[in-house]
């Protein structure tokens, strides 16, 4: 009698286990052996003793969470000493361990070994390991929220101040201007003066050389020395022989004096010399401007001496190596001129200058660097990541670049774009846009994907798409405050 009560309760106690095998605590109240049970979409009522039957009577499977029966039922792991889930009831008992404590193989031919206090050991210390990295990221992101809002503040400080001096600049600008107007008026004057007189005697020099060289080639032509041309004097000269017939004839001369003859030295230089130097190689020509001044000439040596002295004693300026020389007076108010122009000069190049640093900083300032200004430290800052066959280089807010890590030219991979993360985390993607262009295919894009760390650095990099580029990067910047609360999970 003892044997037949024992072995009744032992099949109460296991009917009891089989109908709650599969239930989590947080949904054990809704199993209750006293009551019929209902499913848990409200469909429909059923025994209780209909639970885990290995049959599916409710639509949700809510009726089978130990069992296989119901395609859409869950399973729970309970997982003591380890991480609980809900596992997909077509996985019960289908021979392979998913549980770590092996309870949804309870009926399976397979023995699992209990692993959950093996797993819990690693997946608690894997877990330590990143707590304690978000942590050291989490207050290196709050340096760095500091650093950025002592730079923004820096930074409008220096706006401020340049700002200020720009003004000043602009008043001294304006004195300066009127000074450099007031230097410039007189030089002008005093150099066209001086450029005028000068291109007067060195237009009287050259018609002097050029009557020189007249004369002489009029007494190689004048044969019989009568200070006259005549036409036979020019038929001597085969020169003048435009039909090429090896003949000058009488027709030929009388062109080259102009139709009349014979011609004294004034005539023929007004009407033929030009013509007749033109088509004639004379004896001076062939020894240099030396024979201009053999004896003979109208001016003898002594006289052109003479005429050169009072050349150079009478002459404004004079060009040395294309460089113009003034006199003193003239040059004293060039160098007026050049000291105000310099001044000038100098103050305009120090507003560029000041224009440029100003549109940086307010370039600077109208940038989106995070909530808490957490990512200034990173402005113009470059980190590179080689795989096995390129170098990729990414400059925060400015490029990315790829290169053949055995040498080459950089290709653009984008410029800055935009923050691209969901609504919910913006700032957890970066997007650089318009790089060098593929061949036959899109702009070269690039995608940085921002990930807690404890250092900032580059990671991965990938092409997930043609001429579309992914980047891991793991910063301080995104890390957050570590909720502690989280991480109680039932073990």
């Amino acid at each position: 009698m003892f044997l037949v009560v024992v072995i009744c309760l032992a099949g109460i106690t296991r009917a009891s286990e089989d109908a709650f095998r599969g239930v989590p605590l947080s949904r054990k109240s809704f199993y209750d052996s006293a009551r019929d049970f209902t499913c848990l979409d409200g469909s429909e009522t059923i025994p209780f003793s209909l639970v885990n039957d290995d049959y599916c009577d409710c639509a949700d499977g809510s009726d089978e969470p130990g069992t296989s029966a119901c395609p859409n039922g869950m399973f729970f792991c309970v997982n003591k000493g380890h991480k609980p889930f809900d596992l997909l009831s077509s996985r019960v008992n289908d021979g392979i361990c998913d549980c770590c404590d092996g309870s949804d193989e309870y009926d399976s031919s397979v023995k699992c070994t209990n692993m959950c206090d093996e797993q819990g050991r690693k997946a608690r210390a894997e877990r330590q390991i990143k707590l304690e990295r978000q942590e050291a990221g989490y207050k290196k992101k709050l340096e760095y929220i500091s650093d950025g809002k002592n730079k923004e503040a820096e930074m409008h400080d220096k706006l401020a101040k340049l700002k200020s001096e720009i003004g000043l600049l602009n008043t001294e600008l304006d004195i300066l201007e009127e000074a450099k107007i007031a230097a410039e008026e007189p030089e002008k004057i005093a150099k066209e003066a001086q450029d005028k007189k000068w291109a007067e005697e060195h237009q009287a020099v050259e018609s002097a050389e050029r009557e020189a060289k007249a004369r002489k080639g009029f007494k190689e032509l004048d044969i019989d020395e009568n200070s006259l041309i005549s036409i036979e004097e020019l038929q001597l000269r085969n020169e003048l022989d435009d039909d090429g017939n090896e003949d000058v004839s009488k027709e030929e001369a009388i062109e080259y004096l102009g139709g009349e003859e014979p011609l004294d030295f004034d005539t023929f230089y007004a009407m033929s010399w030009d013509k007749v130097s033109g088509a004639i190689t004379f004896k001076y020509e062939e020894e240099g401007d030396e024979g201009i001044k053999d004896e003979g000439d109208i001016n003898d040596d002594e006289e052109e001496e003479d005429d050169d002295d009072d050349d150079d004693d009478d002459m404004v300026s004079r060009k040395v190596s294309d460089k113009v020389i003034y006199d003193e007076a003239t040059q004293a108010l060039i160098d007026a001129a050049d000291k105000a122009r310099e001044d000038w000069d100098e103050a305009k190049g120090k507003k560029r200058n000041l224009e440029k640093e100003i549109g940086d900083i307010e370039k600077f300032l109208g940038m989106d660097f995070g909530k808490d200004n957490e990512f200034i430290p990173f402005y113009e800052q470059c980190y590179e990541y080689t795989d096995r066959e390129y170098t990729y280089k990414l400059c925060t807010f400015q490029k990315s670049t790829q290169r053949n890590k055995n040498g080459g030219s950089e290709t653009s991979l984008g410029t800055w774009g935009k923050w691209d993360g969901p609504e919910n985390d913006r700032y957890s993607r970066m997007k650089y846009e318009n790089g060098e262009k593929c061949w036959n295919g899109p702009s070269r894009s690039t995608t940085v994907k921002l990930k807690c760390g404890a250092e900032d650095k580059v990671t991965a990099a990938m092409e997930p798409n043609r001429c579309e580029y992914l980047l891991e990067f793991v910063t301080p910047a995104v890390c957050q405050p570590v909720d502690h609360s989280l991480y109680h999970e039932e073990l």
